[in-house]
């Protein structure tokens, strides 16, 4: 029981069996701060083209979401569905410190950074992007003057900032009436 409300995961490790009718509110949810380091994790991971860590973490995220109560110590999150027992002490070291030390190693390497850059391009994806940051480049400058690139490549480099940002919801709506 979380929160007053009865919720029961599924058995097994498949997150399509899980129920999606929750409501997931970020702003009221208590394990947002852990959500959020992890969901940074994450998309290093999946950046850096580790694509099997970048999905273990996605599996905790979705459980840590589905908690309305605060995680508070290394058996409660050890029980829940999805978390294993390293991925349950860097929670426990997100709530006590309010980082991950693997985390900040990941940030200040030169090369997952820049492979973590690339990797935000429309049109590049991990393999492309590690072959980018052997040759040397570390920059979207480097890519606009050194690289050879196709054409959705261009567009993504051009566009870089814009497909970056978030289309609002009513927008969204708009376009959908249309």
């Amino acid at each position: 029981t979380l929160a007053g409300k009865e919720i029961t995961f599924a058995k097994g490790n498949w997150m399509c069996c899980e129920s999606s009718a929750l409501p997931v509110d970020p702003v009221n949810n208590p394990n947002q701060a852990v959500i959020d380091k992890l969901q940074e994790m994450a998309n290093l991971y999946r950046n850096s083209n580790d694509k099997w860590r970048a999905y273990g973490y996605q599996k905790a995220i979705s459980t840590l979401k589905k908690c309305h109560k605060p995680a508070t110590t290394y058996e409660e999150i050890r029980m829940l569905p999805g978390i294993g027992s390293r991925l349950a002490e860097k929670i426990v070291e997100i709530m006590e410190t309010g980082s991950m030390i693997k985390l900040e190693e990941y940030q200040t390497d030169a090369d997952i950074a820049a492979m973590d850059l690339f990797g935000q391009i429309w049109g590049i994806g991990p393999a492309q992007a590690k072959r980018w940051v052997d040759l040397g480049y570390r920059t979207l400058d480097d890519l606009r003057t050194k690289a050879r690139l196709t054409h959705n490549q261009m567009i993504g480099l051009k566009y870089y900032s814009e497909f970056l940002e978030r289309i609002p919801r009513e927008e969204v709506s708009q376009i959908e009436n249309v």
